[in-house]
């Protein structure tokens, strides 16, 4: 099976998962066995420093750099996921001029913004796509970054986060499911909408539109995803520490820089106190995820993960998660949008 860089860098990405999530055992003796066809991929692997022999030396076991691989794999996956904000953008809907702020940037503060509402009638669009190469471009016209982001290495892990490459083994190891994956990937990318799109033949009025369309985006993000006043729906998370919705005045209470109950957790990336039911941290945007009892180890992945018990679920393979992305100055995002860009393995 031939494949490109891109292709046979996912593929070994994909083994290394499913060693971990999925128990996939390799043996160390492939031929004759299914994992045959993985040959090429298992001693790329191991050229790689990425498996080692297990112990009793019968199966491949994921090494340290290994590991590390996973850490900066969910890394991508998190720095990808606040571009899912721009997977329905309406160019029709209504935006009325007395919800813009004095500065004439940005909504008002209470205002969500009707573009992202995939309620609202309009053409929509989806500038995920778009959105991340705007970002890779902006970053390289700054020298922030030399090699740009391969939007086909991000669709293909995200469909890895969403658990979709964990069917059984052999249907897995079927090559021409893993071409036919490959390919999907490759229409995607292929049919997608593109910043320079935004203005036809005019690539700096392109670029300026979508440095708008970013901010917006990222400023409804934080909206969608952060608190928001129990009484009356209004957005709290461009207000900053409140203890009282400017709108209907509900009092919330004093703010705690503490957990005081086992509903309550400290954030990993910025110590801000985060409860149970809320996916992602006020102060600083992290996601985060409670879907394990606190401080456990799942026994079938001991090796490979590690679950802290001063701080929330979703600091898997030791990642911490990058926050909230700067609305107005991407360059502020470099390092954490950086991890997107170039080879992944080398």
């Amino acid at each position: 099976m031939i494949l490109q860089d891109w292709q046979k860098e996912m593929l070994a990405i994909t083994v290394a998962y499913r060693m971990v999530e999925c128990g996939d055992r390799i043996p160390m003796l492939a031929m004759g066995t299914k994992w045959e066809r993985l040959e090429e991929t298992i001693q790329q692997m191991y050229n790689l420093n990425l498996i080692e022999p297990s112990k009793d030396c019968q199966k491949w076991v994921l090494s340290g750099d290994g590991r590390q691989l996973l850490k900066r794999i969910c890394g991508m996956i998190d720095a990808g996921l606040n571009f899912e904000i721009f997977g329905i953008y309406n160019f029709e809907a209504v935006v009325d001029d007395e919800w813009w702020h004095a500065d004439g940037n940005k909504l008002k503060d209470n205002i969500w913004d009707p573009r992202f509402n995939p309620a609202v009638d309009g053409h929509k669009e989806d500038l995920r796509i778009a959105m991340m190469m705007w970002m890779s471009e902006t970053l390289k016209r700054e020298g922030k970054i030399e090699d740009g982001v391969d939007p086909r290495r991000i669709i293909y892990l995200r469909h890895l986060a969403n658990g979709e490459f964990r069917d059984s083994t052999d249907d897995f190891l079927d090559p021409s499911n893993i071409k036919r994956r490959f390919q999907e990937v490759e229409d995607i990318v292929r049919s997608a909408y593109k910043w320079q799109d935004l203005v036809p033949d005019n690539e700096d009025e392109a670029f300026k539109a979508a440095s708008a369309i970013y901010s917006f985006g990222m400023i409804q993000l934080r909206k969608e995803e952060g608190p928001s006043c129990s009484g009356c729906a209004t957005p709290l998370a461009m207000f900053g520490d409140i203890t009282e919705c400017p709108e209907c005045h509900k009092v919330f209470g004093e703010k705690r820089k503490k957990p005081q109950n086992q509903d309550e957790y400290e954030c990993p990336k910025c110590e801000s106190v985060v409860h149970r039911e809320e996916s992602r941290c006020g102060g600083c945007g992290a996601r985060l995820n409670f879907s394990l009892p606190e401080g456990t180890v799942k026994e079938t992945t001991t090796e490979y993960r590690e679950y802290y018990a001063s701080a929330p679920m979703g600091t898997y393979y030791g990642y911490i998660p990058c926050g909230w992305y700067d609305p107005w100055n991407p360059v502020v995002n470099a390092a954490a949008f950086g991890v997107l860009c170039g080879a992944i393995l080398s």
